[in-house]
């Protein structure tokens, strides 16, 4: 179970993370009756956190010398904590703007 996805067999170079992997039919959701109902919806968190990290802090990069400690769980395999340093986080787009324009009390309940 713990080599699903990771399995030498079905993947070259099973341990490297690969995002241009073509042949990734994994079992992080599971398959037919077994599928996972909330895989669109974790599919989607996870690029939409990615993106918002990538766009949002300059140099992201794994904190040297940080431990990489994995669950114990054999089921549900992944990282108890990952580590990262980077030098700075950019606001949201447009967020400074709104703020910034908008005028005191509730948004919602503006005097005409």
């Amino acid at each position: 179970m713990a080599a699903g996805n990771r399995d030498p067999e079905r993947f070259l170079d099973p341990d490297r993370l690969d995002i241009t992997r073509a042949d990734n039919r994994h079992l992080a959701f599971g398959w037919a009756s077994h599928f996972c109902f909330g895989a669109a919806l974790a599919r989607i968190e996870g690029q939409l956190t990615f993106e918002a990290l990538a766009r949002r802090t300059t140099n992201l990069a794994l904190k040297p010398d940080a431990p990489i400690v994995w669950r114990e769980n054999l089921g549900l395999r992944g990282l108890t904590a990952l580590h990262v340093t980077f030098d700075e986080v950019k606001p949201p787009p447009g967020v400074m703007a709104q703020i910034s324009a908008r005028e005191t009390g509730c948004p919602f309940h503006r005097s005409a």
